[in-house]
């Protein structure tokens, strides 16, 4: 269990095992230096309170640098990011492939209570997934990206091949709110 009385520093890759559980306590603060990631292979539980949020953000805390992004793996059961801020956020592998800050492929994971905020390519972004997300506010996330095609700005949501329920949830100043 990560505790709320210092921040905790994510500087490459950090994994939560298959069959294991990572909790975070409410007020834990979640630094990532740029291109560093945690991968939940077991069950991720951040449990934040009102006005007692986790924050997940970059080193600096202070804009996007570099990137980084929290990846849900098929293996991943029973996750919850509840009053959780995600900021700063997302990550470009190469020309082909970028992530979200918050990625869920072939696994569901719960969302509530939380903003996802000024973040690359995507807040959010769910493959073949049926997430729940509630009463999360998605903004600011508007990074160009790239400079070719449509899809050259950051989502706040990007949805594929998923039946996400979503729910009192609100999408603010995105360059593409739900794509």
């Amino acid at each position: 269990s990560w505790q709320t009385n210092l921040p905790y520093i994510v500087e490459n890759t950090l994994t939560v095992a298959d069959g294991a559980k990572l909790t975070i306590a409410s007020s834990a603060i979640v630094k990532f230096k740029g291109g560093s990631k945690l991968l939940v292979d077991g069950t991720l539980s951040a449990l934040g309170e009102e006005g007692k949020q986790i924050i997940f953000t970059s080193i600096s805390d202070a804009g996007y640098q570099g990137g980084y992004y929290i990846y849900f793996n098929p293996s991943s059961k029973n996750s919850v990011l509840n009053y959780a801020v995600v900021r700063y956020g997302g990550y470009h592998v190469n020309d082909f492939a970028d992530r979200a800050a918050i990625t869920v492929e072939n696994t569901s994971t719960t969302i509530a209570n939380s903003i996802i905020e000024n973040n690359f390519f995507a807040g959010v972004r769910l493959i073949n997934s049926t997430s729940t997300i509630q009463n999360t506010i998605f903004r600011d996330n508007k990074v160009q990206y790239s400079l070719w095609g449509s899809g050259s700005y950051s989502m706040g949501l990007s949805i594929s091949n998923s039946a996400p329920s979503i729910t009192g949830s609100n999408f603010e100043r995105n360059y593409h709110g739900i794509y």
